[in-house]
């Protein structure tokens, strides 16, 4: 009969099939509904069977009756040859050589190109240069070419780039035994990390680190999860613990330098009876060095005349950078002479020393007197305002 319109599409036709594990019943659910038994065919034991209920079995919706039950070991299945599924896509392995409109000969060494032809491949060379075990691969810049890297080396444990033999550094080498240089960069605008781990998570990530900062240009250096050393931009390095001198590289707690400050503090002069008095101008300050526990201080002291010394007696004392030590058997303890200027009114006195007492922030002003027996001076004694040049020495808590 003629029509309008381009021709039907060629449909192929399949069928689904459904395998049924058999068990000693003549009931089984279908996976599809169907009409009746003639939507079907059951092949049972390989032999198809007649559909009828006079017959091996009938079937309505999704329930399959068998005329008689099976046993486990019978095979069973079912075709839906009332449900074929048609499609315009050849089924698998329909389609061969001679189906394909290709121009061109096929062949072992063809191809199917995009245009639909076959083709054969340009060229299939590749020329690997220098070729040795273990030497990793890199372009050359010519087409086709590449080469093996003599200084860049990959056994399957250990990469060594720089050309030196395996000294044992495993996993990573790099240099070789001239004088070179191994290059790190880490174009970050604020920190590059090496890390160093004993573990894959937590505490244990890095607890070893080198840190670059890029943005303030200083060097940290981690150990046991902290920063224990920094090198700061002018090239002055911070330890937080000290250094430990004369040892090697021992931890001997005697030999630890954990402390360094130099500067001046403002000294005050009082009595322990509460007496003040005013420091002259420009002679307020004295200097000192601190190393370790050592404290060295210097200067000269000069007053504005007594204050109240004479009203609030008491011993004459000088305030201190820091506090005094206490150690066995008194050996904090300590005396420095003093260059005195004004001692008219103190005829009787021969050497005058600061002496100094354990835990105190101060020192005390004493006189060794011609029978060598040491007195505190009182802040009534001095007849006029203080003027001193100081050396004191002592060992601070």
């Amino acid at each position: 009969m003629p029509y309008i319109g381009n021709p039907p599409a060629e449909k192929y036709a399949s069928y689904d099939v459904q395998h049924i594990t058999t068990s000693a019943t003549s009931s089984y659910v279908l996976d599809k509904n169907v009409a009746n038994e003639n939507e079907i065919r059951v092949v049972l034991n390989n032999v198809i069977q007649q559909p009828g209920s006079s017959y091996a079995y009938t079937a309505s919706g999704n329930t399959l009756t068998l005329s008689a039950a099976t046993t486990s070991s019978d095979t069973l299945y079912v075709v839906f040859t009332g449900k074929a599924v048609q499609t315009v896509t050849p089924p698998p392995s329909s389609v061969g050589l001679s189906q394909l409109n290709a121009t061109g000969s096929p062949g072992t060494n063809t191809f199917l190109r995009g245009d639909n032809s076959w083709a054969t491949p340009s060229d299939t060379s590749l020329t690997l240069n220098n070729n040795a075990a273990n030497r990793i691969v890199a372009g050359t810049g010519t087409t086709n070419t590449m080469s093996a890297q003599a200084n860049a080396t990959f056994d399957g444990t250990q990469l060594n780039i720089g050309g030196a033999t395996d000294a044992g550094f495993n996993p990573l080498q790099l240099g070789n035994t001239s004088d070179n240089h191994a290059y790190i960069q880490m174009l970050s605008s604020l920190a590059g990390n090496i890390h160093f781990g004993d573990a894959t998570s937590g505490a244990g990530l890095y607890p070893g680190s080198i840190v670059y900062r890029h943005d303030e240009d200083i060097m940290k250096f981690f150990t046991n999860g902290a920063e224990q050393v920094r090198i700061h931009t002018n090239g002055v390095m911070s330890a937080s613990d000290g250094v430990a001198l004369g040892v090697g590289t021992a931890n001997t707690a005697s030999n630890v330098l954990d402390d360094f400050e130099e500067g001046t503090y403002t000294y005050a002069m009082t009595t322990s009876g509460g007496g003040t008095v005013s420091n002259r101008g420009g002679y307020t300050k004295l200097a000192y060095t601190k190393i370790g526990r050592m404290v060295n201080v210097t200067g000269k002291i000069e007053t504005s005349g007594l204050g109240d010394f004479a009203s609030q007696n008491g011993d004459i004392r000088l305030s201190l950078p820091f506090a005094i030590g206490n150690f066995d058997d008194f050996a904090e303890q300590f005396s420095s002479p003093v260059m005195w200027y004004n001692t008219a009114s103190m005829s009787s006195m021969n050497m005058l020393f600061w002496s100094g007492a354990s835990n105190d922030s101060f020192c005390t002003l004493v006189n060794i007197s011609s029978t060598l027996v040491d007195s505190a001076i009182q802040g009534n004694q001095p007849g006029s305002s203080f003027e001193m040049k100081v050396n004191i020495t002592y060992q601070a808590a």
